[in-house]
């Protein structure tokens, strides 16, 4: 693990947070659209 000092977060980790968000949100957006 790197110890970021007060730098902006890289891209790679930008794309992980993305693709993790991406991944949940289309998951819990079938069951909110069945929901509504």
């Amino acid at each position: 693990m790197k110890k970021i000092t007060s730098s902006p977060p890289g891209i790679d980790d930008i794309k992980k947070s993305s693709k993790i968000l991406f991944s949940i949100f289309t998951r819990y957006g079938d069951t909110i659209i069945d929901l509504v």
